[in-house]
């Protein structure tokens, strides 16, 4: 046998098509998850279908993209589809409520950190205007502004007292640690 005597072989068989997957989406930035079956052409997701959507079939990928074309000839194709986190399969509901409840301490602790910071910052400046809240901005500068001024008012105690005391040795010393506060 010679390399003429092989004849061509036909093209290789496409890869067959992943099974359709449960998926959180987000179909625009801002908004929050939701779940979808999405079908795929080979390895790419080529079909969307919203759960609760009541259409048949699911809407195609492309419905989820735009493009525009640059001066250069640049063309950029966009899309408002992400698939976020695959959806375990059934059997794995243990780990989702295990997830949804490191979820939910989560945000009740996040939820707590944002009360208590409030209330260091209405401490700090007072209580807000009606029916507005200050700004966590500055929080940690305003925290620093009050210890410094605490500090000073405990140094000027301790200065008041010494000289009480007629102890001028620590009247100097805390004087002289008072300038330096203030210059750095």
């Amino acid at each position: 046998m010679t390399l003429d005597d092989l004849k061509p072989v036909g093209e290789a068989a496409p890869a067959p098509n992943r099974p359709d997957e449960h998926w959180w989406i987000r179909t625009d930035e801002g908004m929050p998850l939701e779940p979808a079956c999405v079908t795929f052409e080979g390895d790419t997701p080529a079909k969307v279908q919203l759960i609760g959507d009541d259409s048949w079939g699911g809407k195609p990928v492309e419905d989820f993209q735009w493009s525009h074309t640059d001066e250069d000839g640049t063309t950029t194709v966009h899309s408002s589809l992400e698939l976020v986190e695959r959806i375990p399969p059934p059997g794995h509901a243990a780990d989702i409520e295990t997830l949804w409840q490191e979820l939910r301490s989560a945000t009740d602790t996040i939820a707590r950190q944002g009360e208590i910071l409030t209330e260091v910052v209405n401490a700090l400046k007072g209580p807000p205007p009606e029916g507005t809240q200050w700004s966590h901005d500055d929080a940690g500068e305003l925290a620093r502004k009050a210890k410094r001024k605490l500090e000073r008012t405990l140094r000027d105690v301790e200065i008041s007292y010494a000289m009480e005391q007629g102890d001028d040795d620590t009247v100097d010393r805390l004087t002289r640690q008072a300038i330096e506060a203030l210059e750095a």
